[in-house]
């Protein structure tokens, strides 16, 4: 009640999901899709296995060799580990946030399909606030 969301739409595809965070709205990804817990060289997680889980998508681009992806959070502590360069098309390298990798447009098409994914905005709440200097990061 404190921190609701005021908005929210049912993304279906990987371009709704890309529209959605190329302007500034996340989408939290329910699927059974599992994933390797090392990026390869590209900095992507394989798809692997299944399970429930919730992760969210955070960020869009194309990957070298003009591969479309999406930007995976994971909430599975260190994982993954492996390469967190990623190249972009246009040569330009990002680094990997902690628990992100990229995730292929045909696998995000397979995740969203279930239609239990929605891209958020509105959020109510979170000011920016002081941190203590003893906080640990």
């Amino acid at each position: 009640k404190e921190h609701p969301v005021k908005d929210v739409t049912l993304v279906t595809t990987f371009e709704q999901a890309r529209d959605a965070i190329a302007n500034g709205y996340p989408v939290p990804v329910c699927s059974m899709q599992g994933f390797t817990t090392t990026r390869d060289s590209a900095g992507f997680c394989s798809p692997q296995g299944q399970w429930a889980h919730c992760m969210v998508f955070r960020g869009c681009g194309i990957a070298k060799g003009n591969r479309p992806f999406l930007v995976c959070q994971q909430s599975w502590g260190e994982s993954p580990n492996g390469n967190n360069k990623l190249t972009l098309e246009n040569g330009n390298v990002i680094e990997l946030p902690q628990g992100c990798f990229g995730v292929d447009a045909q696998v995000c098409d397979r995740m969203l399909n279930n239609r239990d994914s929605f891209a958020i905005s509105g959020l109510v709440g979170f000011p920016a606030r002081k941190v203590p200097q003893n906080f640990a990061w």
